[in-house]
């Protein structure tokens, strides 16, 4: 299960404009509070965090959006704020408090993720928009523009990590992807993430892709970017950073054809 939280805000001691993504970060400190202390421990155990959270700000408005990649963490982690009786937010760090407009949740299960896409018939090109400064670690450096080959093992991996009896990753599929998908267009900017007094480069704006070859084969791009709308994209998508938008979905119609990407896992 596939979920989204959304909590519109309103500040009381600042305006949401003064507000900026880096609080992401102390959101993170925000949702920590209402999930229990066992499943708490279990999430700083390492691995892909089966969730992600980012701060949106658009039009003088103020958006927290935290989203979970499976039922347990949907039950732990959303449901909880979700059925909160609160009617603000703190964050103590900066003695702040955003008072809670209204919650949404949108949901959509991993079959519904794949009627949509996997077993569509996807256009062969989409948009992405990276709403929150993103990056990834590439030899123990940050890398703070996209390519193609880091887009889609990031979000693989994630994937991986919690898509049950199925896996996607391959060495010969990572190949396929490099050679096949391209950036067409671009619309960027560097910017800063602050994460605890260290300021991360990252980046923001819009890419266009192309999608050569077979019809699963651009249906899988299309699902595993329709994923990276729950999951994020890139590193610490946990803290505020990675948050996507999909553009120019197609309307899923007709039968799929080619190979096979995904295998049972062992």
């Amino acid at each position: 299960m596939l979920s989204k939280l959304i909590i519109s805000l309103e500040s009381r001691e600042d305006s949401p404009r003064r507000l900026n993504y880096s609080f992401g970060s102390l959101m993170q400190g925000v949702l920590m509070e209402h999930v229990a202390p066992d499943f708490a421990e279990f999430l700083h155990t390492g691995g892909v965090n089966p969730y992600a959270q980012y701060l949106e700000l658009r039009d003088g408005a103020a958006a927290w959006n935290v989203t979970t990649l499976t039922a347990e963490a949907r039950e732990q982690i959303i449901l909880p704020m979700l059925n909160s009786q609160d009617t603000e937010l703190r964050i103590r760090h900066h003695d702040m408090e955003l008072k809670i407009r209204s919650k949404a949740v949108e949901e959509k299960t991993y079959e519904k993720l794949m009627e949509e896409t996997y077993f569509g018939r996807c256009k062969p090109y989409l948009t992405l928009e990276f709403i929150t400064p993103t990056a990834f670690k590439v030899d123990g450096e940050y890398q703070f523009y996209p390519t193609v080959f880091h887009i889609f093992q990031s979000l693989i991996r994630k994937y991986d990590a919690v898509s049950g009896e199925t896996e996607i990753f391959s060495e010969e599929l990572m190949k396929e992807i490099t050679e096949h998908v391209h950036i067409t267009r671009y619309n960027l900017r560097s910017c800063i993430f602050g994460l605890e007094g260290v300021k991360v480069p990252g980046f923001r704006g819009q890419i266009s892709l192309r999608i050569h070859g077979p019809q699963m084969f651009v249906n899988l791009i299309h699902m595993l970017a329709a994923f990276g709308t729950f999951s994020g994209v890139g590193i610490k998508t946990s803290m505020g950073m990675g948050a996507v938008r999909l553009r120019d979905h197609s309307t899923p119609s007709g039968a799929l054809t080619g190979t096979p990407h995904m295998t049972e896992k062992a």
